[in-house]
C-alpha cells in the first residue's frame, strides 16, 4: 500500500487515563503520534487551514493553530468598554420607553 504524502490536521485525544496523542481528523488517514513526539511535526491550522510547525503552545491545544492565527488574551480583553455598554444602554432605554407608553 502506498504512503500518504500529505499534512496532517492534526487534533488532540485525551484518554481516561491521562494519555494524550494526536491523529489526523482527515479522511482516510489514520497516523498518530505521541503528544510530545509532535513537536516540530507539520499540521493544518484549525482556524486558516494554512500549514504551520508545531511548536510547545500548539501542543497544549485540543485544536492546534498557526501563531498568526493566535490571539492573546489580553488583546481580547481590551476591548473599549463603551463598546460593550451602548448597546446595552440603548435597549435598556427603549425597554424604558416601552414601558412608560404601557403606563400612559
Amino acid at each position: 500500500m502506498a504512503k500518504s504524502q500529505h499534512t496532517h490536521k492534526l487534533k488532540r485525544l485525551k484518554y481516561k487515563s491521562g494519555n494524550a496523542v494526536f491523529f489526523c481528523a482527515l479522511a482516510d488517514c489514520s497516523y498518530k503520534v505521541n503528544t510530545p513526539l509532535a513537536l516540530g511535526k507539520r499540521s493544518i491550522c484549525w482556524r486558516c487551514g494554512e500549514d504551520f510547525i508545531m511548536n510547545e503552545y500548539s501542543l497544549r491545544l485540543a485544536k492546534p493553530h498557526c501563531m498568526k492565527c493566535h490571539r492573546l488574551k489580553e488583546e481580547r480583553n481590551n476591548i473599549p468598554l463603551d463598546d460593550i455598554l451602548s448597546p446595552i444602554q440603548s435597549s435598556i432605554e427603549t425597554i424604558e420607553e416601552h414601558q412608560e407608553e404601557e403606563e400612559i
